[in-house]
């Protein structure tokens, strides 16, 4: 029997096995990766800027937050290694013996990380309602619930998940109860987790009623909850497609594409918890580009004071070396123009004739001698009209 052109299952009637170029789910794993894991990253980022660099303070949610962000990371990584292994392809696509039991584990490490980081990111969440509404004792004690149930079920998941991986990859598994009913404990695990989800989505719900807010700050919070809500929302849509799909032979197509709504509901719930901190950080932001501006401004409007200083220094300079036109051209001459001399001389002239005393005695030169002139003498002549003395 020739075993590299026999499938690992048969294909449906009406399909041929296509083990050269096969259909396969790779452009929409790397593009469901693309978008969602860099916005998580953004996302944590900025809410450790926040946290570390303008709160000063950092907590136990953030330190979860990063154990999630890492653990989304490393989940995208597995990902996309498995699609060389034959991840996202249909079985009657495969060679039977191109699928090896340890590329089956490969595989299966996916579904063994995944209640490690749903865990943490629902911890984060809880831990955050704590620090945000914590004076509320209600509050604070449903999630102290919520984080110990999460945690013995999401341990116990993890538990079923390394079981299946090595217990279940055999042709004599079937025999094994926990290989025969892991599709009931599919189905109970999706469950537990949507519930989880609209929980701690509820859980501030009461404490933030009670808040007097401004519009602003409500329209923020609306967005928070929106966002959970998406996460909430993407979660159920894993648990109606891993119910749909749960018979199906292709287990290994179907893991694919139940992995892409999985890689969805991890990152949009860890850029949920981080959204606490965006208002912060876009404040910020406005502060530093208003100073960014201002300083700019500044240094502009300085620079150009200074060089129209050296230009006027330069130019008082330059006009100081250099001579008056004023001061050398020579005086004018014409018919209505007196010599500043003469004029002087006519001011004596006048102020001694009109001191002369009757006994020939002269006071001196007035101090103020009003006249007109209306054009200039004739050689010889000059006309003198006295308005007063003070």
């Amino acid at each position: 029997m020739d075993y590299a052109n026999i499938p690992v299952i048969p294909p449906p009637p009406g399909v041929q096995s296509n083990f050269v170029d096969p259909p396969t789910l790779k452009t929409s794993l790397i593009a469901v990766n693309a978008i969602f894991l860099p916005l998580m990253l953004i996302a944590v980022t900025i809410r450790l800027y926040v946290r570390s660099h303008i709160v000063k303070t950092l907590g136990w949610d953030d330190l979860t937050c990063i154990i999630a962000a890492l653990g989304s990371v490393v989940h995208s990584i597995l990902m996309l290694y498995d699609i060389h292994v034959g991840y996202g392809t249909h079985l009657w696509d495969i060679r039977i013996i191109a699928l090896t039991a340890a590329d089956l584990q490969k595989i299966d490490a996916l579904a063994i990380l995944y209640p490690i980081i749903i865990f943490f990111v629902k911890l984060s969440i809880a831990l955050l309602v704590i620090r945000l509404f914590g004076i509320h004792k209600r509050t604070r004690y449903l999630a102290y619930f919520g984080i110990v149930f999460c945690f013995l079920f999401y341990t116990a998941y993890m538990g079923t998940q390394i079981g299946t991986a090595v217990l279940c990859n055999s042709a004599s598994s079937g025999s094994i109860a926990l290989c025969a009913n892991g599709d009931i404990l599919t189905i109970i695990s999706g469950v537990i987790n949507v519930v989880t989800d609209f929980y701690l989505l509820a859980l501030p719900i009461p404490a933030v009623m009670g808040l007097k807010l401004r519009r602003g700050q409500r329209a923020g919070l609306l967005v928070v909850f929106l966002a959970g809500f998406v996460a909430c929302c993407v979660s159920f849509a894993r648990l109606v497609f891993a119910s749909v799909r749960l018979h199906s032979p292709d287990v290994v197509y179907n893991a694919a594409l139940v992995t892409e709504l999985t890689s969805v509901e991890l990152n949009i719930g860890i850029i949920t918890m981080s959204m606490s901190s965006m208002p912060q950080f876009f404040t910020k932001s406005r502060i530093c580009k208003r100073s960014s501006y201002s300083s700019l401004g500044k240094l502009f409007s300085s620079r150009s004071r200074s060089r129209s200083n050296k230009s006027l220094e330069s130019g008082e300079s330059k006009a100081s070396s250099e001579p008056s036109f004023e001061q050398n051209r020579p005086p004018p001459r014409g018919d209505n123009f007196i010599d500043t001399q003469d004029a002087n001389q006519s001011h004596a002239f006048a102020g001694e004739k009109l001191n002369d005393s009757d006994d020939g005695s002269r006071d001196g030169i007035l101090k103020t001698v009003n006249y007109n002139v209306s054009m200039a003498p004739e050689p010889g002549h000059f006309n003198h009209e006295r308005d007063g003395e003070v």
